[in-house]
Order: C-alpha cells, then structure tokens, then sequence
C-alpha cells in the first residue's frame, strides 16, 4: 500500500493506493485540497497541473480510477480541488467510483428517518460559489447527476470495508452533523489572534506554556463544518493509520474510548495524519496521550491561518519526545524550528515528506 500526502496549498488531498484480496489495484481519495491542487497559474499566467490533476492524469493513462472518493467535510481548503476537477475535467465522473460525503440532504434525510428531526433545510445553487456550502452543494448536484453516490450517511461508530480496507469511523458524531445541517454555512473566520503566528517562539517557551493547558483548560475548536469531519482509523493488514481531517479532538477521543483505549491502553498506529493541519485547538493533550505512534504528518503550506501552530507542535514533542514530524511543504521545517530548538529538544526529528510512505 502506498500513501501520498499530495501537497494541496493550505488544505488536505491524500491518494492511497493498494492491492484488493485479489490482487488488483484500488485507488482511494480522500479530500481534493484547494482549488489550486487541480489546476493553477504559474508566474508566466500559465495553467499548470496540481498534484490532483497530476494523479488523476497518470491514473486515467493506466486505465485505473479512483474506486473510492472521500470529503471528509465542506471546507474549502478540502473540497476545493474536487470542483476545480468537475469544472474543468468533462470526463471527471468516469475517474470516480463510491463516494462517501454528508450534505446537508443526506443528513436531513438520515435524522427524518429516525423520525427525530423537525427542522428545515433549503439548498439552493444560488450559494456565493466562494462560499464552502456553495461548493458542497454544486458537489452534491455533480454526484446526482452522474449517479456516483448512494447518498449513505458517514458517522462515528459505524465500521466499513472496501476491498480489504477496514475503516472504523471516529468522526462526526450526531451533534457534529446536527450542527452542520442547523448552518450549512461557510466556517466564520477565526479570531484575528488565532492567525498570529508562533513559530518565532522556542520549543522550550512553548513547553512552558503548554504546562498551563490541562485536559479542563484545553480550548477545543469549535467551527462547524470541523466538526463534521470525516475521521477514521485505516487499517490494513495488520497496520493501523489515524487520518484525523479537521475533527474535534473531544470526538475522536470519545471514539477511541468507546473502542477500548485510554492513556493506558493506547492505539499503537503508523502516523497520525494531524487534525487540522495542525491547528492549536484540534489535538489535545488527553487525545495525545491515547496515541502509541512515531510519525506524525502536517499538510499545510502555512499561508493561511499560520498553521501548523507551533505550540501544537511542541505539545506532540512533549508528549512523544522522539517523534518524527513530516511536513509536506518541507520549507516549513527551517521556517518553524530554530537551532536552539534541536538542542533543547535533540531526540524529535522533523522532515520534508518527499516521498509517499510506502507499507508492504
């Protein structure tokens, strides 16, 4: 199996690929990045090709496809490059297989069946395409049209395979889809403090005040569409990966918990794809503390929201000292740690990820 953490501007884009039970060749999608991972101008104003257009080219030369297509959530930064793909790409539909997406219709449709929701929900296409629901909504339109999707709702606790893929789903659960139908709206901007950046900060000032953030005091995101967020722990053949997409780690804690791991019974994994690219607010001390792991990837090229923030970073190196920290915009590495950082903090290593991860 290989993993390729595409490099999708300040978003997230991820091809798996790996051999069913009977040998053949499955590719997985999860999240399109932003729009520029498809398509984007150089400095001569000139098209060129994003990693996602670059894969899907390479994929459609082999005669393959992408057998399962995941959004994790409606966030820009995510589903982005999928619209620049459907926009742009007439034969789009022929490279997508299953898809697993929760629009507000397939939630709305989920909780009538229960008979528990009273509330209404109008989608219309007249949404500012710059607008995350805009987006969600044209995406939703592009799947029914083409008869891609069975419009299944995707939420924590529910278990799945796919051809020998085993998903366990750890996020959203009911009050994170219950809150996206009751908006359906683009994520409000964040607080003008919490676009500061921190990386000029030492790890060893950051230690100082992450000592100050207690499971109680802990300042967990709370952004709507984050909450919705595909997560899901992967595995395959005996190995276990933890793709956390934006979720909330309160979510993905409880989780775990209803799965049998705690702090002292910890969820040994390959990597930890980090929630939120590494957002402050989205992997908690308690969450870290659940986590048996070595590699932990950051996908952000940092030119939004100063992510990853550098205090979260250092929060993972105090609890896993000697991590291994990718980034897939391997600039990063220099701008965020300082030489008085490596000396202070000599067992974790961060690294450009210029290569897929490969599982044999």
């Amino acid at each position: 199996m290989t993993i390729h953490i595409l490099r999708a501007n300040n978003g997230d884009c991820i091809h798996i690929s790996f051999d069913d039970e009977q040998g053949n060749e499955r590719n997985v999608l999860i999240d399109g990045g932003k729009k520029q991972t498809y398509l984007f101008y150089n400095d001569n104003k000139k098209k060129q090709s994003g990693d996602l257009k670059l894969t899907v080219d390479k994929l459609r030369e082999r005669g393959k496809i992408f057998d399962l297509v995941v959004l994790t959530h409606i966030d820009e930064d995510h589903i982005g490059g999928f619209i620049s793909w459907i926009e742009n790409d007439p034969k789009a539909s022929e490279m997508i297989g299953e898809v697993w997406f929760n629009s507000g219709n397939v939630i709305k449709t989920w909780l009538a069946s229960e008979s528990e929701w009273k509330g209404n929900i109008t989608l219309n296409m007249n949404s500012s395409p710059q607008t995350s629901v805009g987006q969600g909504v044209q995406f939703e339109k592009f799947l029914n049209d083409n008869n891609l999707w069975r419009g299944e709702i995707i939420m924590a606790g529910s278990k799945k395979n796919f051809h020998g893929l085993d998903f366990t789903i750890l996020s959203p659960d009911r009050q994170g889809l219950e809150n996206l139908l009751g908006i359906w709206e683009k994520e409000r901007p964040d607080s003008l403090t919490a676009k500061l950046s921190d990386h000029e900060i030492s790890l060893a000032d950051l230690h100082s005040k992450n000592k100050l953030v207690t499971d109680q005091t802990f300042n967990e995101d709370n952004a709507v569409p984050n909450g919705s967020s595909i997560a899901f722990l992967l595995s395959f053949k005996g190995k276990d990966f933890l793709f956390l997409a934006d979720a909330f780690p309160s979510v993905i804690v409880k989780s775990l918990e209803d799965l049998g791991y705690s702090d002292k019974a910890k969820i040994s994994v390959e990597f930890v794809k980090i929630s939120h690219h590494g957002s402050n607010s989205n992997t908690s001390p308690k969450l870290f503390r659940m986590i048996n792991s070595k590699n932990y990837v950051v996908s952000t090229n940092s030119k939004q929201d100063n992510h990853p923030h550098k205090q979260l970073l250092g929060r993972l190196i105090d609890h896993h000292p000697d991590c291994v920290i990718y980034f897939n915009y391997g600039e990063l590495v220099a701008r965020i740690f300082k030489k008085q950082d490596y000396i202070d903090y000599p067992d974790f290593i961060a690294l450009p990820l210029t290569e897929p991860f490969i599982y044999e």
